[in-house]
């Protein structure tokens, strides 16, 4: 195997903003190292439930422990990468401005910001990733002209463990009994009990359910979501940091999923799923779902009531047909070629900047 070299990756997880940064950087380094490259993660903080799959990819990481986005933050991060020689850095966060990447670049590396919908303004770096089906070339009019951009579904991470062993079989029920609830690695805003709560509202009498909510390392309700398992209707499993989402989606035959990577993840198992909008850059991704017929968009968790979300949910639960045409949809969204293509362009471009 080619060494191809170091790739650092700059990303934070709390639980505030949830592990989606990290994670679909994780599908990333995973792709590097199979090409022959190390991985570096550089974060503000340590994530302790990641390190063990940190450790087993043989990815490092360093925790500088600086104000994420601040300008101690910047300058760790710019001491780190020239003291290390690191040549292509990957930024994933919204307030790595073009100050922070045009640092980077001046300290010798070419970098790669990663974006959901434009926020940065300006952008200096040299490829800009988004993997997001509304990712066009109009949110990006103020780019250096060397700036290429790897844009739409052809790119989206997804993680060795579920590209590796394909997209398994998929039936459609004639009632989808099995419900799989999962709101990210944080939710910060304890929607998954919202969910929940609808979802019991079905009279198990009629349509009796069988539920599994998985919830990340960083959810800070635990505790209160134990509490609700134990007086729900519907027998209901808590499930806290998984290790294989894929066998849990494959057991399922519909999921309540929030409208983060989890989506990428659903699509390509041809997993019938509603999505819930937890944080203004998953707004655009819910919609354009819903208008291919991939995904019922639920709208705004603050917005959602629990007696016609309950009805919306269980409709769905019992119309097979809807269901069967969502997965065929969503299917073709995802061949699961992201990360290696995403890898791969990062090498075609000589990894050195002209600054």
């Amino acid at each position: 195997m080619t060494d191809i070299g170091p790739l650092w990756i700059r990303a934070d997880a709390n639980r505030k903003i949830g592990l989606g940064h990290l994670m679909r950087c994780l599908a990333l380094a995973q792709a590097w190292r199979d090409l022959g490259g190390l991985v570096t993660f550089v974060m503000a903080e340590p994530v302790p439930a990641l390190a063990p799959r940190f450790e087993a990819e043989h990815i490092r990481t360093i925790v500088h422990g600086e104000e994420s986005g601040s300008e101690a933050d910047l300058r760790a991060t710019v001491e780190a990468v020239r003291r290390e020689g690191a040549t292509r850095v990957v930024l994933d966060g919204y307030h790595f401005t073009s100050a922070f990447q045009q640092a980077l670049r001046a300290a010798g590396a070419a970098v790669m910001t990663v974006d959901d919908n434009g926020e940065v303004g300006e952008y200096v770096s040299e490829w800009v990733f988004n993997q997001n089906l509304h990712a066009h070339e109009g949110l990006y009019p103020r780019r250096a002209a060397y700036t290429q951009l790897l844009l739409g579904a052809p790119h989206v991470l997804l993680r060795r463990d579920f590209v590796a062993r394909g997209r398994g079989e998929r039936s459609i029920a004639p009632v989808a009994k099995r419900v799989v609830v999962t709101l990210g690695g944080g939710d910060h805003d304890n929607v998954t009990e919202q969910i929940v709560l609808a979802l019991d509202s079905i009279d198990p009498a009629r349509t009796p359910l069988a539920l599994r909510v998985i919830v990340g390392a960083a959810n800070p309700h635990f505790d209160r979501l134990q509490d609700v398992v134990a007086r729900l209707r519907h027998p209901t499993e808590l499930l806290r940091n998984v290790d294989d989402m894929r066998a849990l989606m494959l057991w399922a035959d519909f999921a309540v999923t929030g409208g983060g990577s989890t989506c990428w993840e659903a699509c390509f198992l041809g997993l019938p799923f509603a999505t819930v909008v937890v944080a203004d850059n998953q707004r655009a991704i819910a919609e354009k779902l819903d208008a291919l017929g991939a995904a019922k968009n639920l709208g705004w968790f603050s917005s959602l009531e629990r007696g016609p979300l309950s009805s919306t949910l269980e409709a769905i639960i019992e119309d097979p047909e809807r269901r069967r045409a969502m997965s065929e949809a969503a299917r073709t969204l995802i061949d699961g070629r992201g990360a290696e293509r995403t890898a791969r362009a990062l090498l075609a471009t000589p990894a050195l900047p002209s600054t």
